[in-house]
């Protein structure tokens, strides 16, 4: 985690690397090259089960650079945009942080940008287990880095909806999409 600081919008945001940018621009094109998918699940109607966003590692939500002062979004809130914009937007999105700060931070921009924002509270490991029962089982439901928290607990689930998971590290990304029991991997260098 990197220090919190007084954010642009007078709530708290997060120092951090540059590559902070690379990383969610990776984000955001995926959050684009996916909403036709998402699409299909949104609206009303009978197989529109909707699409949510989950980030159990929010943060605040804004970021300030730390080697060039350069304000961004955080990766939750970048995201959030990113479906407003290509007009597939997540039917929920819901975030967790272990620091209650940055996760009322995350949510209250979120908010502010009219996202339908969830908060869950506690560590992931923990968050995991309010996230699966909020989940529509048809739904299309993209995780944001939380290799450690779907286990093998949770593979039966796994196995009724496709569940999207992006593991991004600085400028390499590994997609995974679960579906249907299937694990298919893309990884990006």
């Amino acid at each position: 985690m990197g220090k919190l600081i007084d954010g642009d919008d007078g709530l708290p945001a997060e120092e951090v690397g540059v590559w902070a940018k690379e990383k969610h621009d990776y984000l955001c094109r995926y959050i684009d090259i996916s909403r036709s998918a998402r699409a299909k699940y949104l609206g009303p109607g009978p197989g529109k089960a909707g699409a949510t966003y989950i980030d159990l590692f929010c943060g605040p939500g804004r970021c300030k650079v730390r080697d060039t002062g350069e304000w961004i979004d955080g990766g939750v809130v970048a995201a959030w945009k990113k479906s407003q914009e290509g007009g597939a937007p997540f039917t929920q999105v819901l975030v967790g942080d272990l620091d209650t700060q940055r996760r009322e931070a995350a949510a209250t921009r979120l908010r502010q940008l009219g996202a339908p924002v969830v908060e869950i509270g506690g560590a992931a490991v923990n968050a995991v287990q309010q996230v699966i029962p909020r989940l529509n089982a048809y739904g299309l439901h993209f995780a944001s880095e939380v290799s450690p928290v779907f286990s093998a607990k949770y593979k039966r689930w796994l196995t009724k909806a496709p569940l999207y998971i992006s593991f991004i590290y600085q400028q390499n990304i590994l997609i995974c999409a679960f579906f249907g029991g299937l694990l298919i991997a893309l990884f990006i260098r």
